[in-house]
C-alpha cells in the first residue's frame, strides 16, 4: 500500500515504513494499492521510499563507466530510470511493497495498453542491480537488430465495400479464379491416369 495526504500540493506518495507516513493524520489520508495506480494519477515516491534512487546512487559509477563504452543513456527521476538506445527507450520502476524493481520496454513495433505504463511492455526479468538491467537491455537490443521484426505491421483492408462495382469486379475474378483451378484440377488428375 502506498499512501498520500489529500492537503499535498507536491502529490507525494509513501509506503508503511516511511517516517513521513506517520505524519499524516488519518483524516487526510489516502491510499492506493499499486505504486502504478499512483502514478497514473500523477503521484510520486518521496526520496526515502524510492529504492531505485538508492541504488542509482549507489551504482553510479558503474553505471557511468557501462553507459560510455556501450550506446546507452540513462536519467533518473522520482518515478523511474529512463535508458535510452539508438532503436527504443525502458523504463526502470521501483516497487517498494516488494523492495524489488521492474523494467518495461517501448519500442515501435509492440504496444502495451493495458500495461502499467502505456505504450511500454513489461519484460519478465528481474535484477538486484541496475548495471545487470543495462547489460540485459544490451544483450536485448543486439538480438533485435539480428532478429528484425518484420511481420508485426498489419496490411490495411482493402475489401471494397459490398455492391461497389469493385467489389462485383472482385467477386467475378474470384469465381473465374476458383473455376480455373478446378478445370486444372481435373486435367491434372485425368493426365495422372493416363501416365
Amino acid at each position: 500500500m502506498y499512501y498520500s495526504a489529500k492537503n499535498s500540493s507536491e502529490k507525494v506518495i509513501h509506503t508503511d515504513l516511511c517516517p513521513h507516513r506517520k505524519e499524516i493524520l488519518s483524516k487526510n489520508l489516502i491510499m492506493f494499492k499499486t505504486s502504478e495506480e499512483a502514478y497514473q494519477k500523477g503521484y510520486r515516491l518521496c526520496k526515502k521510499c524510492n529504492i531505485l534512487a538508492g541504488l542509482y546512487k549507489k551504482e553510479f559509477s558503474q553505471i557511468l563507466t557501462f553507459c560510455r563504452s556501450n550506446p546507452i543513456m540513462c536519467n533518473v527521476d522520482d518515478k523511474f530510470l529512463y535508458i535510452y538506445t539508438p532503436h527504443s527507450s525502458w523504463r526502470i520502476v521501483p516497487v517498494s511493497t516488494t523492495e524489488t524493481t521492474r523494467i518495461y520496454h517501448r519500442n515501435t513495433q509492440v504496444r502495451g495498453e493495458n500495461e502499467a505504463i502505456p505504450g511500454s511492455h513489461h519484460q519478465k526479468v528481474h535484477y538486484k542491480s541496475i548495471v545487470e538491467y543495462l547489460d540485459y537491455i544490451v544483450g536485448h537490443e543486439y538480438y533485435r537488430l539480428m532478429h528484425p521484426i518484420t511481420d508485426c505491421v498489419e496490411k490495411p483492408d482493402n475489401t471494397p465495400p459490398k455492391g461497389s462495382k469493385r467489389y462485383k469486379k472482385n467477386e467475378r475474378k474470384a469465381k473465374n479464379k476458383a473455376r480455373n483451378s478446378a478445370a486444372r484440377h481435373v486435367i491434372d488428375l485425368i493426365n495422372s491416369l493416363y501416365n
